[in-house]
C-alpha cells in the first residue's frame, strides 16, 4: 500500500513539473499573441500578461500589408508568397523524384547472387553472451602459436578459425560453444561463384 502511495505521489510530482515547464515555455507565445491583439494605448497602459480588453486584428493586417522588412514596406505577404512559391514545388519535386527512384528499385531487374561474408581470423572477438549479433562458434582445436593462439572450430557447420592473444589465457575445451562478434567495417562480401569482392 505504501509503495503504491509513493508511486502515485511520484507521478503527481512528475505531472506538476511537466505542467510548470509547459507554462514556462508557452508563456512567450501567450505574451506575443495577447500583445498582437491589443491596441498601442492598451499595450502602454496594461501589463504584458493581461488579456486584451478590446481584441483587434489591426496589428496583424498592418504586418501583412505594410510592415517594413529591410528597405521595403510591403508587408509580410510578399515573403509568405515567396516561401510558398519555393516550398510547394520543392516538396512536389522531391516526392516525384523519390517515387521514380523507388519504382526503379522495386521494378528494376534483380540480379541476385549468392554472397559469402568474409572476416579475417584476427578480426573476430569473443562477444558477451547477451550480444544479439554474436555468432555461435563451436571449438574443435586450440593451437598455441607463440604470442597468439588459433582456435579452430565451426560456425553453423562451416569450418572457421579465430586468432586470440595468448595473454587471454583462454583454454576452451573441445565442443565448447563461444559467442563470436566482429566489426562490420572489417567484413567483406564476396560473390560465391566468382570469388570476386562485391
Amino acid at each position: 500500500m505504501a509503495a503504491a502511495s509513493e508511486k502515485s505521489m511520484a507521478r503527481v510530482g512528475v505531472y506538476a513539473f511537466l505542467l510548470i515547464a509547459a507554462a514556462f515555455f508557452l508563456m512567450p507565445l501567450y505574451v506575443m499573441v495577447a500583445t498582437s491583439l491589443k491596441t498601442m494605448d492598451e499595450i502602454r497602459v496594461t501589463s504584458i500578461f493581461a488579456l486584451p480588453i478590446r481584441p483587434t486584428l489591426d496589428a496583424w493586417a498592418a504586418a501583412w500589408s505594410s510592415a517594413c522588412t529591410g528597405l521595403t514596406c510591403s508587408g509580410l505577404s510578399v515573403g509568405f508568397v515567396n516561401s510558398l512559391a519555393i516550398t510547394i514545388p520543392a516538396t512536389f519535386l522531391s516526392i516525384l523524384l523519390g517515387a521514380v527512384t523507388g519504382y526503379a528499385f522495386a521494378a528494376g531487374p534483380a540480379n541476385p547472387c549468392q554472397a559469402v561474408l568474409g572476416v579475417r581470423p584476427e578480426h573476430f572477438r569473443i562477444a558477451p553472451q547477451d550480444r544479439q549479433l554474436a555468432l555461435p562458434f563451436t571449438v574443435n582445436v586450440l593451437e598455441s602459436m607463440g604470442a597468439d593462439s588459433v582456435i579452430w572450430g565451426q560456425i553453423a557447420g562451416q569450418k572457421a578459425s579465430i586468432r586470440v592473444s595468448s595473454e587471454l589465457k583462454l583454454r576452451p575445451a573441445r565442443g565448447t560453444d563461444m559467442p563470436l562478434g566482429f566489426s562490420l567495417s572489417s567484413a567483406s562480401l564476396f560473390d560465391a561463384d566468382s570469388g570476386e569482392r562485391l
